[in-house]
C-alpha cells in the first residue's frame, strides 16, 4: 500500500482483494485524508461490507468497481446512471430515495429548503450546469429577499448534500457547493444579560461551596479557571473582612489581583 502525489493530486496505490494491485486517484487535499480513504476501502473489500463507508469512500469504491470492470456490490447496485441529464428535480427526487436519508430527522427541513432551491434555478436545471457563480448568486437574492443567513446556510447545505449524493454514484464530478462559503450568522446572534436577582437565584440552587465560585464570577467577570487558581495573596481587601475555609467569603467588596496585574 502507498500513497503517492503527482502533479498536485493524491493517488493510492493498493491490492483491495490481495491480487491485482491497482492505482486510483483521490479528490482530497491531505495525505492524511488520502491514508484515510484507502484503509476505509481496503477494510471494506476485505471484509466484503462496505455499509460504514462514508459518502467520499464510497465514491472511491464505486469509481473502483467501475474503472475495473468488476462486478458491483450489493450496497452499490440500487442506483444506475440515468440515460438523459439530471435535472435538479429528479436529482432531489434520487436524494429522498437515499437510505441517509429516507429517515433523517432533518428531512423536513430539507423539504423546506428544496422549495426555495427549485424556485430559484427550476425543476428542469440541469445539475451539471449549477457551479459556484450560480451558488453565490443564490446567497445574495435569498438574502434580499428577506431570509436569514442561518436559512441560506440551511439551503446551500441541502444543495451540497444533494451533490454528495450525486458524487457518491458518479452522477457529477464535483460538489460546487463544498466551495461556497457559509454566510456569516454574527448578525443573528444575541447578548444576554443576567440581572443580580438572577445571579443569587442561581447561587441559591447551587450546592454551599460553590455559591461563592458563582458569586466571584458575577462581580469580577473572572473566568472559571482564574476563580479555580485563585489564591489568598492574590486577594487585596478594603475592609477589615474575614475569609473562612475554602475561600467562603462573608462579603464582597473587595478586588483581585491577578499575577499579571
Amino acid at each position: 500500500m502507498a500513497v503517492m502525489k503527482r502533479n498536485g493530486h493524491f493517488y493510492i496505490y493498493f491490492r483491495p482483494f490481495k491480487d491485482k494491485k491497482i492505482g486510483l486517484k483521490l479528490d482530497v487535499k491531505s495525505k492524511t485524508e488520502a491514508k484515510r480513504l484507502e484503509n476505509m476501502v481496503l477494510t471494506a473489500c476485505r471484509s466484503g461490507s462496505y455499509a460504514a463507508l462514508d459518502p467520499m469512500a464510497r465514491e472511491v469504491c464505486v469509481r473502483m468497481f467501475t474503472n475495473q470492470g468488476w462486478e458491483m456490490p450489493a450496497e452499490f447496485a440500487g442506483v444506475r446512471r440515468p440515460q438523459e441529464e439530471l435535472t435538479l428535480w429528479s436529482a432531489c427526487e434520487l436524494f429522498f430515495k437515499y437510505p441517509d436519508i429516507k429517515g433523517n430527522p432533518s428531512r423536513e427541513r430539507y423539504e423546506m429548503c428544496i422549495v426555495h432551491l427549485v424556485e430559484h434555478f427550476g425543476k428542469d436545471k440541469p445539475m451539471k450546469s449549477i457551479w459556484v457563480p450560480d451558488i453565490k448568486r443564490y446567497q445574495i437574492e435569498r438574502l434580499n429577499a428577506g431570509a436569514s443567513p442561518s436559512t441560506v446556510n440551511w439551503e446551500k447545505s441541502t444543495l451540497s448534500k444533494i451533490f454528495q449524493v450525486l458524487v457518491e454514484f458518479q452522477y457529477v464530478e464535483a460538489n460546487p457547493a463544498r466551495l461556497v462559503k457559509n454566510l456569516s450568522q454574527k448578525s443573528e446572534e444575541r447578548h444576554v444579560y443576567l440581572s443580580s436577582q438572577d445571579v443569587a437565584r442561581i447561587a441559591g440552587a447551587c450546592p454551599p461551596w460553590f455559591r461563592p465560585i458563582v458569586q466571584t464570577a458575577y462581580f469580577t467577570g473572572m473566568r472559571r479557571g482564574e476563580i479555580l487558581t485563585l489564591t489568598r495573596k492574590q486577594v487585596k481587601y478594603n475592609g477589615p473582612h474575614k475569609l473562612d475555609r475554602g475561600l467562603r467569603l462573608r462579603s464582597l467588596p473587595w478586588r483581585c489581583r491577578t499575577p499579571g496585574g
